[in-house]
């Protein structure tokens, strides 16, 4: 029922109201979407010409520069755009608005750009250009599953929400999160999104940006792949658990069908971020690349003290893998902080001490005590940088 309201009634209406085109340029986006390539590039050529001739008649900026390069407008028009430079922000901000602008349009709006790229732009908006923006963004909606009535939720946006969109967004049940781009580094955006928590709160589709996701799964896939194959796991099971949370084990498991060990994987990982292991600020901060590694060993050893009740030698063959925890440790530090250190190949050092050392240190030693002796060694070697030798090791036992 809302929704129709919304579509037929006050989307309609608010056209008319505000003299905009949208609903027109949506009936004609949702027609030619469904073009051929020959029929797409017959209309962007079109297109491609009739904004190139309003330049040329219009905007002070564009007259001057197509007369510069010799432009002409009914030649070939794709290879004559070659010719041309780039407009770059640095130049629309030297020329807007009076180089920039057509003196005959009334600008309907001004806008700003998200500044994704590290500074916000500014540009003017007609009425028609307003509203071809907008139908062509409903379009894609719509290709997400959205239609006119239907809740959403946009990240990545400009905080600063005018009176009119403010309306809009209460009307279409628009709902912003612009928080996400302090939250990016904890992954908690993406928490927030796609856990329904709270059952209210049901969205048809997501918009705007993840980007500590994308840089993320990059980093992984461009980095790991390799690893992940010999481990037996795949980028589901490594990546899943950030986009949906620790608490949503199980319906990750069911949800993609995965295997036992995948399953164990997720389980583990979980283990590892409720450990909730506190790691300063500037953990690793301006170490040189050795050191980093030697922090990141002894912080896996750390995890493994934690994980490993037993106290046994590090990673025997019952035990959680070297690389789950260099794959856990993407959960709980920030990979920022890592992709210097060529992570990846980080590898566990070669404990320089045999058990056999061990039990000649007892004339009647148990099993049991030769383990926890092992495991005391190789405590020790670890805090001391991995650098302890095999006699300063036996020396410290002694005195234990």
């Amino acid at each position: 029922m809302y929704q129709s309201l919304i579509k037929n009634i006050v989307y309609p209406l608010s056209d008319k109201l505000m003299g905009l085109s949208i609903n027109k340029n949506l009936k004609k986006n949702r027609r030619t979407q469904w073009y051929t390539t020959a029929e797409l590039t017959v209309l962007q050529k079109k297109k491609l010409f009739a904004i190139l001739s309003h330049c040329n008649d219009h905007i002070p900026y564009y007259q001057k520069l197509f007369k510069d390069y010799s432009l002409d407008i009914n030649g070939d028009l794709l290879n004559e755009l070659k010719k041309i430079p780039i407009l770059t922000k640095n130049i629309i901000k030297k020329h807007l608005p009076y180089d920039l602008t057509d003196k005959t349009r009334k600008i309907f709006t001004v806008e700003k750009t998200s500044g994704s790229s590290g500074e916000q732009g500014e540009f003017f908006l007609d009425r028609e250009a307003f509203s071809k923006i907008i139908a062509a963004q409903t379009l894609y909606w719509e290709w997400a599953g959205y239609s006119f009535g239907k809740k959403a939720i946009q990240t990545g946006i400009n905080p600063e929400r005018g009176f009119k969109k403010q309306v809009k967004d209460k009307i279409l049940l628009i709902k912003n999160f612009h928080k996400c781009l302090s939250m990016m580094n904890k992954l908690s955006l993406d928490k927030y999104l796609l856990i329904n928590k709270n059952n209210n709160h049901k969205f048809t589709i997501h918009t705007g940006f993840i980007l500590n996701n994308f840089k993320i799964i990059d980093f992984i896939k461009s980095n790991a792949t390799t690893l992940i194959q010999n481990e037996k796991l795949d980028l589901i099971s490594v990546i899943m658990i950030h986009l949906y949370g620790e608490n949503n084990i199980e319906m990750i498991i069911n949800r993609f069908d995965l295997n036992k060990r995948k399953a164990k994987f997720l389980h583990f990982v979980r283990h590892i971020i409720n450990l909730k292991i506190k790691i300063k600020n500037n953990f690793l901060g301006m170490l040189e690349v050795q050191e980093k590694k030697i922090k990141l060993l002894q912080l896996i050893w750390k995890l493994r003290f934690c994980i490993n009740s037993k106290k046994q030698g590090l990673f025997d063959k019952d035990r959680i893998p070297f690389n789950w925890y260099k794959l856990g440790l993407l959960h709980i530090l920030c990979f920022e902080k890592i992709k210097d250190v060529d992570f990846w190949d980080l590898k566990w050092p070669i404990f320089p001490l045999e058990r056999e050392e061990i039990v000649k240190l007892k004339k009647t030693i148990t099993f049991d005590e030769v383990e926890k002796l092992f495991f005391q060694a190789e405590n020790f070697w670890v805090n001391n940088n991995f650098k302890s030798s095999p006699k300063e090791i036996l020396n410290s036992l002694k005195n234990i």
